[in-house]
């Protein structure tokens, strides 16, 4: 007789990546002039925060870049209209887990008036080891299952025949977020008038559920 079975674990795991995520804009009635613009507002960033704050300059990964005609619909004429030129460039910057850095780093974001808009993820990179642990909580659940079914049909001893593992993502991010929209419901209520650092003392991101599931096929062997 045969059991399939499947067994499944849930592991909580601290992160231990951050990442920013940027997103750079300018705008000009010529293509020319909003893409020096655009680069020049990339540049400015590099200098006052990104070297300032022990990156290198090959820390700011670019993900995309675009100048694009941005259009306006003229309801009179009924038609789109040419409105000028975007730039648009999305970057990131990834470290090992440290909240005093991403204070810093929003710290000084927050004073810039002409910050780029920004995001804030929470990640487990480094995850082999916290998903080895959750396969093998998983095949003990599994064997546990076979091992109630075989004794309800009366079988005493259990091969292990197959196991399958329903593969998961390779990169497991936290519920957690922080983006620039935090910082302007809180300057909209006067709560920014806070000291250096303050987020670093106060937020504590969620730790990461890994979740690993097998199917495994046991035979009774009586």
């Amino acid at each position: 007789m045969e059991f399939y079975v499947t067994g499944i674990s849930r592991k909580k795991a601290a992160p231990d990546t951050i990442r920013m995520d940027l997103t750079f804009t300018a705008r000009d009635a010529e293509y020319a002039k909003a893409y020096s613009k655009g680069l020049e507002k990339v540049q400015n960033y590099i200098d006052s925060v990104v070297l300032k704050n022990g990156f290198t300059k090959k820390d700011l990964i670019t993900s995309s870049l675009n100048v694009s005609l941005e259009q306006e619909y003229n309801e009179e004429k009924r038609k789109y209209e040419p409105k000028g030129f975007l730039f648009l460039q999305n970057a990131y910057l990834e470290f090992p887990f440290d909240m005093k850095r991403l204070s810093d780093l929003t710290e000084v974001l927050r004073k810039d008036a002409d910050a780029p808009e920004y995001r804030i993820s929470f990640s487990l990179k480094n995850d082999r080891k916290a998903v080895n642990a959750a396969i093998a909580e998983a095949m003990k659940e599994a064997k546990r299952n076979a091992e109630a079914l075989a004794k309800a049909a009366g079988i005493h001893n259990l091969r292990l025949r197959k196991t399958d593992l329903n593969h998961s993502e390779s990169r497991f991010v936290s519920m957690t977020s922080y983006d620039m929209a935090v910082e302007e419901s809180a300057m909209a209520t006067g709560a920014t008038m806070m000291r250096k650092n303050a987020l670093a003392d106060v937020f504590t991101p969620e730790e990461i559920t890994i979740t690993q599931s097998v199917v495994c096929v046991y035979e009774g062997v009586d």
